[in-house]
């Protein structure tokens, strides 16, 4: 008996990782399934498998487009080809230059953000030095209404990039004390219209928001996909990301990715897979990246005091594209 062919489906394939494919069937030529009696081979050492999972060594897919492999049922056997997505950089700013590049980010407009404390955005509290983006949190020791009065960093890279599918990274160093909240995000389509010009349709396919990571000192992480706007139709899917194995808050750097694809969603935390999901449907447009410090009471205890500042550094972003997206 022959095998007629093997099917197999991507679970992870990111330029900064290994490659990770599942063989999800083996077919006879009387169209039986017979996966649990084949054995997956291949006798390239860039290639490891354990059952029905194929994992591809990172350099290997940097620098060829497939890989052939064979399944061995019985005294049959059957060769078939994985085809290795190629990745292209098309943004990266490591924060080497003694500004921040005006041509890649913009500092938010002066906003309050009203979280238990009163928040203003303020472009002086980002800014790079020693090759980092710093996103600061100050606290003026000022009030206002009865509130503390804290400036915070925001940029953004609204009209200077927007990309959709493809692989986001952040390397970043959190906040190190309490009362932060960090959003890394995407925002895409008609998510950023306000009032009655963002269509409140029920689903994120033209517009959303993907926060790659919300970093709370006091809590953990999140990560987030919202849809139909800001305002009071305003819907959104929240993961609370499983890395008790990870502490983040350990005073290193740590990665922080997403791949958005046609078909999902999957964030990382330093390579490892937090949460796949659909949430409000996979968003078709495009969007701007955000980097984002605010700070109150409904995110922790508040560690700083008057004139005091806590910093988050960002060390690199960088954006791939791949053409087996389209």
């Amino acid at each position: 008996m022959s095998i007629k062919c093997v099917n197999y489906k991507c679970v992870l394939d990111i330029p900064t990782a290994d490659a990770i494919y599942k063989i999800t069937s083996v077919i006879d030529e009387n169209g039986n399934d017979i996966t649990a009696k084949t054995k997956i081979v291949c006798d390239n050492n860039a290639v490891k498998i354990c059952d029905d999972t194929i994992v591809i060594a990172c350099d290997y897919c940097n620098s060829n487009n497939s890989i052939t492999l064979s399944a061995v049922y019985e005294d049959s056997s059957l060769d078939f080809e994985i085809k290795i997505k190629k990745w292209n950089v098309v943004f990266e700013d490591d924060f080497d230059g003694e500004c921040l590049d005006p041509t890649k980010w913009k500092h938010k407009e002066t906003k309050r953000i009203d979280r238990g404390f009163l928040n203003y955005y303020n472009k002086d509290r980002t800014f790079t030095k020693d090759g980092c983006l710093v996103s600061r949190a100050y606290d003026t020791g000022g009030s206002r209404q009865g509130k503390k009065v804290c400036l915070t960093g925001a940029v953004d890279t609204k009209g200077l990039f927007e990309h959709g599918y493809g692989y986001y990274e952040f390397l970043v160093r959190p906040h190190q004390v309490g009362g932060m909240r960090v959003t890394l995000s995407i925002i895409a389509g008609d998510m950023d219209k306000e009032g009655k010009e963002c269509p409140c349709d029920g689903w994120g396919k033209y517009g959303a928001e993907i926060r790659i990571v919300e970093m709370f000192r006091n809590f953990g992480i999140n990560h987030n996909v919202g849809w139909d706007g800001y305002g009071e139709n305003h819907k959104e899917a929240i993961y609370h990301a499983n890395i008790n194995h990870i502490d983040i808050y350990d005073g290193k750097f740590h990665k922080f990715a997403l791949r958005w694809s046609p078909s999902e969603y999957i964030f990382l935390v330093d390579d490892i897979i937090t949460r796949r999901t659909t949430a409000g449907f996979v968003c078709t447009e495009k969007g701007y990246l955000n980097i984002i410090t605010e700070c109150g009471t409904g995110v922790g205890n508040w560690a700083l005091n008057c004139g005091e500042s806590s910093d988050m550094l960002v060390d690199y972003v960088k954006v791939y594209s791949t053409d087996s997206d389209y």
